[in-house]
């Protein structure tokens, strides 16, 4: 294959070189936020990673001008789920690994392009990703970041816990007993 000025193609159709300046781009920004969703699935109400949310569009962004639609799809798919949980404290273990699902899925992608072929993104990810972003989350199990902070908050340690009063135990009803013919 060659491009209009004889130059050779990639799998993408575009020139060497922007290939080669998107390829490194790309690689760089998904390696970051890959390792940035491992790292709050690891500690996941220390602190939301902003950084995530500017890495996905930058990669969807940048994917959708080379003509990588795949790529562009799962990476915006991506950053609509983290911005509809940003805000909130304890996300729920299949958010994360749908997260770090979809990092690992960019990271394959890219791979397979720089190898010289494309193959059908994972439509298993890509869904969980809208699923996540069309939820009716309840903010009292996930209230946001600065509620649970107050929580925690050393300044509260020092309230007074009043007794719970005792619970009445449910007398039970009379067993009807019936007449044996």
């Amino acid at each position: 294959l060659a491009s209009q000025g004889g130059e050779p193609e990639n799998v993408l159709g575009i020139s060497s070189a922007l290939f080669n300046v998107y390829l490194a781009e790309a690689e760089e920004w998904s390696h970051s936020l890959e390792k940035l969703l491992f790292h709050w699935g690891q500690a996941p109400n220390k602190a939301f990673p902003e950084d995530a949310i500017a890495y996905a569009p930058s990669l969807a962004g940048s994917s959708a001008t080379v003509g990588f639609h795949p790529l562009s799809e799962l990476a915006r798919a991506l950053e609509h789920a983290l911005s509809h949980v940003q805000n909130l404290s304890n996300p729920e273990v299949s958010w994360l690994n749908t997260f770090q699902a979809a990092g690992s899925e960019i990271r394959k992608l890219l791979h397979q392009v720089a190898a010289g072929f494309i193959k059908p993104l994972n439509g298993i990810v890509l869904q969980d990703l809208n699923d996540i972003s069309n939820l009716d989350i309840d903010s009292a199990l996930h209230p946001p970041y600065e509620v649970m902070d107050v929580r925690h908050d050393s300044a509260f340690t020092d309230v007074e816990v009043l007794p719970v009063e005792e619970a009445v135990e449910p007398t039970a009803a009379p067993i009807a007993h019936t007449a044996e013919a």
